[in-house]
């Protein structure tokens, strides 16, 4: 389990679905491999969660399964 920074948490709350499309494509560029519309709809649901969390005054964690 891994705490997710506050500050992406807070991107990633504000963020809209285009600086959502240009994070997915960098993230693809730099590490050369992802599906962009599966990476996209990704960074949305987790956007949805960090808008709550930041409402309600909560952390982001994930759970890495390796």
């Amino acid at each position: 389990m891994v705490s997710l920074a506050d500050t992406f948490r807070d991107s990633l709350a504000t963020a809209d679905d285009n600086a959502l499309h240009a994070a997915a494509v960098a993230f693809i560029a730099r590490n050369e491999s992802g599906e962009l519309e599966h990476l996209v709809a990704f960074l949305k649901e987790l956007a949805v969660l960090a808008k709550g969390a930041v409402a309600d005054g909560h952390r982001l964690y994930c759970n890495v399964v390796i």
